[in-house]
C-alpha cells in the first residue's frame, strides 16, 4: 500500500472490527472516495469524446460504472485477506477491439496502470481488465475542484465489446452462474424484497455526458435481466 491508501484493505486495521463495524467502515471508505470516482468517470467521458471529435473514433461507446456492494467486498476481504482494488469499477464498451485499443491508449495519458489481466475464457468472456490510478499531474491540472488527491480511488477498468457484454449478462458467461447462484434463488430474493443497499452495487451510466445513478429497480434489472419485476415501480433513494 502506498501513502495514498486508495485501495480497500480491512485487515490493515489494528483492531479487528465486528460485522456492524465492517459495514460502517466500508460505507465511510466508499463515501469518502465517491466524489473522486465521479470525477474519474467524467475524465473517461472527456477522453472518449476527444477521440470522437478528432475523428479517431467513430464507434458508439458506452460507459458504465459501479461501486461494489458492501456484502461482496467484505466477503472477498474475508476470504482473500488482500487489498481490494476493484471496489470502484468502470466498464467501457465498444463495437470492436480496435476502438477499445484506441480508448485504452488515450486513457493511459491520464491514468497510470498498476495491474493488468487479459481474459479469454471458454465461456466466451473476453476482456481486458486494467487497474488504473489518476496521475498526480492530471489531478493538479483539474483546478480547484476541492477534492484531495487521496480521495481519488484506484479503479478497475473492464474493456469489452458489446457482444462480450451481452454474453456476460444473459449468455453462458453470466455472472450469477459464475457465482453459483440460480435464477430461481435470485427471483425469490427479489420477491421477498431482500435486495438492499448492502448487497446491491451503486451503478452509474453516462448518457449525453451526464452521469446518472441507476435506481434500485434499474440496478437489479441490469444485473439480472431475467427477473420478473413488480408492476409498480419501486421507489428508492440513492
Amino acid at each position: 500500500m502506498n501513502s495514498k491508501q486508495s485501495a480497500w484493505r480491512l485487515s490493515l486495521r489494528e483492531t479487528p472490527p465486528n460485522e456492524m463495524e465492517k459495514y460502517s467502515l466500508y460505507s465511510d471508505y466508499t463515501t469518502n472516495q465517491k466524489r473522486g470516482f465521479v470525477e474519474i468517470i467524467k475524465l473517461v467521458d472527456k477522453c472518449i469524446t476527444k477521440l470522437q471529435e478528432e475523428g479517431e473514433l467513430t464507434e458508439y461507446v458506452k460507459i458504465n460504472a459501479r461501486i461494489k456492494s458492501a456484502e461482496s467486498a467484505l466477503k472477498n476481504d474475508d476470504i482473500n485477506n488482500k487489498t481490494l482494488d476493484d471496489v470502484f469499477g468502470i466498464e467501457v464498451l465498444a463495437g470492436n477491439k480496435e476502438a477499445l485499443r484506441k480508448i485504452v491508449e488515450e486513457l493511459q495519458q491520464v491514468l497510470s496502470v498498476t495491474k493488468e489481466r487479459r481474459h479469454n475464457k471458454k465461456n466466451g468472456y473476453e476482456a481486458l481488465h486494467k487497474t488504473m490510478d489518476l496521475k498526480r499531474k492530471i489531478w493538479e491540472g483539474l483546478g480547484n475542484i476541492g477534492i484531495p488527491y487521496e480521495e481519488f480511488p484506484v479503479v478497475e477498468f473492464q474493456f469489452k465489446t458489446f457482444e462480450v457484454k451481452e454474453n456476460s449478462v444473459s449468455g453462458p458467461a453470466n455472472h450469477w452462474e459464475y457465482k453459483g447462484e440460480t435464477k430461481e434463488d435470485i427471483q425469490q430474493m427479489y420477491d421477498r424484497n431482500e435486495f438492499n443497499e448492502h448487497n446491491l452495487p451503486i451503478m452509474y451510466t453516462v448518457e449525453n455526458h451526464r452521469i446518472r445513478i441507476l435506481s434500485k429497480q434499474e440496478t437489479v434489472k441490469a444485473l439480472y435481466p431475467f427477473l420478473k419485476l413488480k408492476n409498480k415501480e419501486e421507489r428508492d433513494e440513492r
